[in-house]
């Protein structure tokens, strides 16, 4: 039966099928003077009200999930700081069972329509998780079990997203810059200018995205109820681009030129298992390393640094201040991941992988992040300058002020407008 379970947590598919937590049941936070962060309190019953003032993601706890409870502890908000205070609002009900999701928000929003407030003034958002992962639910349908278990890790659903603040991305952006110049001055050089710029073409679309909403992707990767498996599941899909982009990519030139002497398919069927095959054996221990490298030193430690903060300007600040942190660990990264996709200075053999002297600084990074990057140590030296760092990155107007400025808008308004009205106009 041990054996079974480890293989279990080994074959990557097979694990997403396995629902079998054990997760006890904490004790509900309803102390009214402490604010939690939202996204933490998934796998727990609770009602949460959050406003501006609060910050995002971050909320006060009004009871647990009981609904005359919440009622109660809503009309004694109410005439302890006036109907104004919670006007514009969110009611976050979290520790709910997929599937139940609807009635849940249909409950709550009756209950504050009895105390005349709209939809529009209050709104309900409920958080919900499988049932395999809440102690006060029992699994009944394995099938429908899987399925919700499936959803709940495949991609970040609405209830962990987070608007992306300008000082986030602001400095993230001067961070990635900065770390990526030498990256692609070398690619240049050892790619040719055709294979570097569809490669760093690519490459930049890619980190783009996920400097901008860092902090989605950071509550999906540190979702309550996922297991450590899981967790390095994550974050190989969001390497896997990147490593593939090297391999494949910087190889553009020779790809199209075998594909225009032997036609799509010929060159696939004469090259497509070679190249599996040399992919496996070259960049199979590089994926393992890099994905445990980001797994255990930017999401668990540097990460849940900033998602363990409960404080809304601390959270805020933390999230500017994030990629400055960062930025000497993956600078040693990035330097690693372009030698070893040019480089292969192979050490010994594990199976059909091969270990090069690039893997050893990939070991050796990790040590270094998981000993310096721990919280006590970035407490004491990330919050006071964090706070410098977003009121000094939160410093602009107009169209880039940080209230008005939301990337997803801004595509829907104006670039995806404009392409359409090209579109029609090319017609």
């Amino acid at each position: 039966m041990k054996c079974f379970d480890r293989l279990l947590k080994v074959a990557a598919v097979i694990h997403v099928l396995w629902v079998g937590f054990a997760f006890g049941a904490s004790e509900p936070h309803t102390d009214q003077h402490k604010t939690v962060n939202i996204q933490s309190q998934i796998l727990e019953c609770n009602a949460i009200l959050s406003d501006a003032s609060m910050g995002d993601g971050i909320g006060l706890p009004l009871s647990t999930g009981k609904i005359e409870d919440f009622k109660q502890a809503f009309i004694k908000r109410i005439s302890e700081k006036g109907r104004e205070s919670v006007v514009g609002s969110e009611v976050y009900v979290t520790g709910i069972a997929m599937g139940n999701e609807k009635a849940i928000r249909s409950q709550y929003e009756s209950v504050i329509g009895e105390l005349g407030f709209s939809k529009s003034e209050i709104k309900v958002k409920v958080l919900s998780a499988p049932r395999s992962l809440l102690a006060h639910e029992e699994v009944n349908n394995a099938v429908q079990e899987i399925f919700h278990r499936m959803r709940y890790f495949i991609a970040p659903r609405g209830q962990q997203f987070q608007v992306p603040t300008w000082a986030e991305i602001r400095s993230g952006s001067l961070v990635t810059a900065a770390i990526e110049f030498p990256t692609i001055v070398y690619l240049v050089g050892a790619l040719g200018h055709v294979n570097a710029e569809v490669a760093i073409s690519i490459h930049t679309a890619t980190l783009a995205a996920y400097t901008i909403w860092s902090q989605t992707l950071l509550n999906w990767l540190l979702l309550p109820g996922a297991g450590r498996m899981e967790k390095f599941l994550k974050q190989c899909m969001m390497s896997m681009p990147f490593i593939v982009n090297y391999r494949i990519f910087g190889h553009f030139t020779e790809i199209v030129a075998r594909i225009q002497t032997q036609g799509f398919d010929q060159a696939i069927r004469a090259h497509g298992i070679e190249a599996m095959e040399k992919f496996i054996a070259s960049d199979g221990m590089t994926t393992i390393l890099q994905t445990i490298f980001y797994s255990t030193v930017i999401v668990d430690r540097a990460g849940g640094w900033v998602y363990g903060q409960t404080i809304e300007k601390n959270q805020l600040a933390a999230r500017a201040v994030r990629p400055f942190l960062q930025w000497p660990i993956l600078v040693m990264d990035a330097a690693l991941m372009a030698y070893s996709a040019q480089t292969q200075n192979v050490l010994f053999h594990l199976g059909p992988l091969n270990f090069t002297d690039a893997h050893l600084g990939f070991i050796g990074i990790t040590g270094i992040g998981m000993a310096a990057y721990r919280p006590v140590i970035l407490d004491a030296i990330g919050l006071k300058p964090a706070l410098y760092v977003q009121n000094y990155m939160e410093r602009s107007k107009g169209f880039f002020a940080a209230s008005k400025w939301n990337p997803s808008t801004v595509f829907k308004k104006e670039v995806l407008k404009k392409l359409v009205k090209r579109s029609r106009n090319s017609t």
